[in-house]
């Protein structure tokens, strides 16, 4: 039996809070489901980190580095390990962490082109618009955490085996390609969404 590893990360993580519920049921151990849920929430993002790491492939570690680290600081909270004064001062080394992290994958990364006629665009807690026009786009990164970013495309013409990946956490990435592009979409959405408003009528053996 093959079972894709976010599919099995995802089921491993509701087997066990089944268990924990059927167990406290059962009365086997006093579980109060209001603690659980009031205390322990952050365990959601936690494990939504993990399953996000597994459903990339770690194509990006920026959005399970930023969900794990924010689940454990909201996690230290909720339990009154530390208060909202160490709190704050954490998220934002949590953020840093992990561009800092994206930028030494992308520099490592062989699937991510690099280079001349290649973008690397990072956006935290702001926007940015961009407008490509070169005449051999290669691809690139981007990256958009509490922000946005848009990308014109429109002037541009690809180079063979364009690849451009997009990680957005909390934010979004809009981008406008020619109508004559043939778009292919690869990804996983968590707390949002992937949409490809491309016309269908694109040409099957234009640039993609």
């Amino acid at each position: 039996m093959n079972i894709q590893r976010e599919h099995a990360a995802l089921a491993i993580g509701l087997i066990a809070i089944g268990v924990l519920l059927l167990g406290a049921n059962l009365g086997l151990f006093s579980l109060s489901i209001g603690t659980l849920f009031g205390s322990f929430w952050p365990l959601i993002l936690i494990a939504l980190g993990i399953w996000k790491l597994f459903a990339d492939r770690g194509v990006s570690i920026v959005a399970p580095v930023v969900l794990v680290g924010l689940g454990a600081v909201f996690l230290a909270s909720t339990l009154d390990i530390i208060g909202w004064g160490a709190s704050w001062p954490l998220i934002i080394i949590v953020v840093g962490v992990a561009v800092l992290l994206q930028g030494v994958q992308f520099r490592k990364a062989s699937s991510v082109p690099k280079g001349p006629d290649t973008i690397n665009i990072v956006t935290i807690f702001s926007g940015e618009e961009s407008r490509i026009a070169s005449q051999s786009f290669r691809g690139g990164q981007v990256t958009a955490i509490f922000g946005g970013g848009e990308l014109d495309l429109r002037e541009a013409q690809l180079a063979p085996g364009a690849t451009l990946n997009i990680t957005a956490l909390f934010g979004g990435v809009e981008m406008k390609v020619p109508e004559s592009w043939r778009v292919d979409v690869h990804g996983a959405a968590l707390f949002g969404g992937i949409e490809n408003k491309q016309k269908s009528t694109a040409d099957p053996t234009a640039p993609s």
